[in-house]
């Protein structure tokens, strides 16, 4: 699994960053200080429909924006450009080289 992840949010009310280093934005079970929703996921439709079959992004998921890209369009740098346009996001993965996932604050 190749990831590269990244926080752009910090709790200031508490000055504790949601952020666990070497582990996903967001996931209270790795340590962070609260869990993070996925938002949107920008992925190959294969990608996407893969996740729902296996529950990546949850049994609900209405309330994620899953939108299809062609492999190849977004980057790391680009994910994270997605997240800081997105008054929403608190934290982005970039998975294997195809997938931006995009977190809640």
């Amino acid at each position: 699994n190749n990831t590269i992840q990244s926080s752009s949010y910090n709790n200031n009310d508490d000055d504790k960053e949601c952020w666990v280093t070497d582990h996903s934005y967001g996931m209270t079970k790795d340590g962070a200080c609260d869990d993070a929703e996925v938002i949107i996921v920008y992925a190959p439709n294969s990608v996407i429909e893969l996740g729902k079959t296996q529950g990546w992004w949850g049994t609900n998921y209405a309330n994620i924006y899953l939108i299809s890209v062609q492999v190849g369009a977004f980057s790391a740098s680009k994910c994270q450009e997605a997240c800081v346009a997105n008054a929403d996001c608190g934290g982005w993965e970039f998975v294997n080289n195809e997938s931006c996932i995009l977190k809640s604050k």
